[in-house]
């Protein structure tokens, strides 16, 4: 909470910047990719402590270290290569790992509620309903100086994420004893799904720059 509220003031004094493109901007996805840190570590406790479920953290541990490894990718663009907006770059993959690792381990805990078929039209339906409203504000910002590979990401990030939160929310509805871990997960996987419409927003207008109100959405995520 306290480096969090960290993040926020320096969110907001990144904001009193006339240049976007220093070393203080870069560093903040350093910054919010730290708390993968903890999260691995407590991970890594409960595969050892937890026979139950390893493979759900072995996929939630991998889906950290590819968050951790997505934004140090990021970084070194950044410092190194100085391009301020590295996208599509390699940090792409980390962060698609990072999804995919994500509904791995996401389908594990679903499956393991013993779903039934209409649980699975329940998910497919939240998912269009999520992601259509998304879909419309993204459209109107598309330029067609974007390539392909951008347009398709930036579509493909909240979809992922809308099908993670119509999971997560009906397996709260399945299984209302175990709010505690979902509602934190759903709430998680909301967020990211509202930072990658906002990414997509700011990239097609040219408008993001590294620790914006956007990037703090990704930290509250994480």
């Amino acid at each position: 909470t306290v480096w969090f509220l960290i993040l926020g003031i320096w969110t907001l004094f990144l904001y009193q910047q006339p240049n976007h493109n220093n070393l203080l901007h870069f560093l903040y996805n350093l910054g919010y990719a730290a708390f993968m840190l903890p999260a691995i570590c407590v991970l890594v406790y409960k595969f050892i402590q937890d026979s139950k479920n390893k493979y759900v953290y072995i996929f939630f541990i991998l889906s950290s270290i590819s968050f951790f490894l997505a934004n140090i990718t990021w970084l070194y663009f950044n410092l190194f290569l100085e391009t301020a907006v590295p996208y599509p770059s390699v940090a792409d993959f980390f962060w698609l790992s990072f999804c995919g690792f994500s509904l791995i381990a996401s389908i594990l805990i679903f499956v393991s509620q013993s779903p039934k078929i209409v649980n699975l039209f329940e998910i497919i339906f939240t998912t269009i309903i999520l992601f259509l409203p998304l879909h419309s504000f993204m459209s109107q910002n598309i330029t067609t100086s974007n390539s392909a590979i951008i347009t398709t990401l930036n579509f493909l990030y909240p979809l992922l994420d809308s099908f993670l939160v119509a999971m997560f929310l009906t397996t709260l509805r399945k299984n209302p004893k175990l709010q505690n871990t979902n509602l934190a997960f759903l709430f998680s996987f909301l967020l990211l799904t509202l930072a990658d419409a906002l990414f997509a927003y700011q990239t097609n207008i040219e408008k993001y720059w590294n620790g914006n109100i956007t990037d703090l959405f990704f930290a509250l995520a994480a």
